[in-house]
């Protein structure tokens, strides 16, 4: 049986500490991809990640290949559960932790069900798996 764990490389930044505050950020995040609202997407990133994903959503080329996000056709969060940031620090890669190492911090393991134009290594149709920091 294949396993599919995908690690997403969202890096949310909220100066709110409370978890109600968390999930609708993360709730807030999923619900604009559903809803196909490209031009918003970019602004749930922290600023350095945030033109990335600014520049790869606005490529023409992009948007008629459906890449990355923009392969989402809709998603809907299904389950999220906290866990210990000091157990999910490890799966972050180095030049992150350096760079927020002084914020406040938050970990999630999340399933989002995904429709997809197109399966690929990072979106499959049905739930996919992610681990999500907020910041």
């Amino acid at each position: 049986m294949l396993k599919v764990i995908l690690i997403l490389s969202l890096f949310i930044f909220t100066s709110q500490t409370e978890e109600m505050l968390a999930i609708k950020v993360i709730e807030g995040y999923f619900k604009d991809i559903n809803e196909n609202r490209w031009s918003s997407v970019d602004k749930w990133y922290v600023n350095e990640r945030a033109k990335e994903i600014k520049s790869f959503l606005d490529n023409e080329e992009n948007q008629k290949k459906k890449l990355g996000l923009l392969n989402i056709k809709s998603s809907r969060l299904v389950k999220l559960k906290e866990l210990p940031y000091d157990y999910a620090e490890q799966f972050l890669p180095n030049r992150y932790m350096e760079q927020y190492d002084n914020k406040i911090k938050k970990a999630f393991y999340v399933a989002v069900d995904y429709n997809v134009y197109h399966e690929d290594q990072y979106h499959i149709n049905g739930i996919n798996y992610f681990l999500l920091f907020l910041y």
